[in-house]
């Protein structure tokens, strides 16, 4: 990658030619032509949980369409989760190379309810996305605390009654 000059002067043994120069631009070879096919899994995609800790697991697989014509060139795929709160989270970031299939896996351990989505990003050299998908997952706290205070409350409100 880079520009390089190149230079040509021809000498006949007693005198130089003028010089004849080409500037060569040396870029990454084009990867739009890639195609890739993605399959996410998030397991479990409901998370019921009395108390944080608990982890999915995350799954990726990568399949390259047309891998013989471009095994040198390297793709990116960047793991993340978009958190109830809307703040991302990085879970990773792989290179891989353009072959059949890859498998990308990987645990996620929420630490709030809600729907957390995660997104598989596969991008080219160029960071032009190939293929993107997401997955939600639906974090439940159980508490059961909170269904003792109100059988508690009702069970005072009759004695009153009385």
């Amino acid at each position: 990658m880079g520009e390089y000059v190149a230079q040509l002067i021809v000498n006949d043994g007693a005198l130089d030619s003028k010089p004849d120069t080409v500037l060569i631009k040396v870029s990454n070879p084009p990867v739009s032509d890639v195609s890739v096919n993605l399959w996410l899994k998030v397991e479990p995609s409901t998370l019921l949980i009395e108390k944080f800790g608990k982890s999915v697991g995350i799954k990726a697989k990568v399949k390259v369409l047309n891998p013989v014509e471009h095994s040198s060139i390297p793709l990116l795929v960047d793991v993340s989760v978009k958190k109830p709160d809307n703040t991302m989270q990085t879970l990773g970031q792989k290179r891989i190379w353009l072959k059949e299939s890859y498998t990308v896996e990987g645990h996620y351990t929420p630490k709030m309810a809600g729907t957390h989505t995660v997104y598989v990003v596969i991008s080219d050299q160029a960071g032009n996305p190939l293929s993107q998908q997401s997955k939600p997952l639906t974090v439940i706290l159980n508490n059961d605390d909170d269904d003792d205070y109100e059988e508690e409350d009702e069970h005072e409100d009759e004695e009153g009654d009385d």
